[in-house]
């Protein structure tokens, strides 16, 4: 890979994670509640970067009140944003994100290499971005987040 990745693993109890990959910001995350402390954390992120692209992966149902995501359309407006999600709750989230403004196109868990594929970063093939999705998929899997911390 000819970019730097660093990944922001969830604590135990929390959902989501991310990883910075060039000019692509990756985020997972599994059922369960986003808490608005990891969501501060979360903007505290993306307020530090500069990207333009963003793969989110949901896996089962994360609940979001409407005031996270209003802030979170707010933070990635003028993005490109792919969605990668085997819930029909989070594919209504992101319709409700598309009405707040942002571009958003979304795809099965079954569809990963296809979500890779739409992204055109010169220096992030669709092969490296599914290796770092993957693994920030799995290493924010609730199971994994309680191993790593014992």
């Amino acid at each position: 890979m000819s970019v730097a990745v660093t990944f922001d693993l969830p604590p135990p109890g929390f959902v989501l994670g991310w990883a910075f990959a060039g000019d692509l910001f990756i985020t997972a995350g599994h059922k369960g509640s986003l808490s608005d402390e990891r969501l501060d954390e979360y903007q505290a992120a993306i307020e530090s970067r500069e990207f333009s692209c963003v793969l989110g992966i949901a896996i089962g149902a994360i609940g979001v009140t409407s005031v996270q995501r209003k802030r979170i359309a707010q933070l990635l407006k003028g993005k490109k944003i792919i969605v990668i999600t085997d819930s029909a709750i989070s594919r209504g989230i992101m319709t409700a994100l598309g009405w707040l403004g942002l571009d958003i196109k979304s795809f099965n868990v079954t569809e990963f290499e296809l979500a890779a594929e739409q992204f055109d970063l010169p220096n992030l093939p669709a092969s490296e971005i599914l290796k770092v999705a993957t693994t920030l998929k799995d290493q924010c899997h609730p199971d994994y987040v309680q191993r790593a911390a014992m």
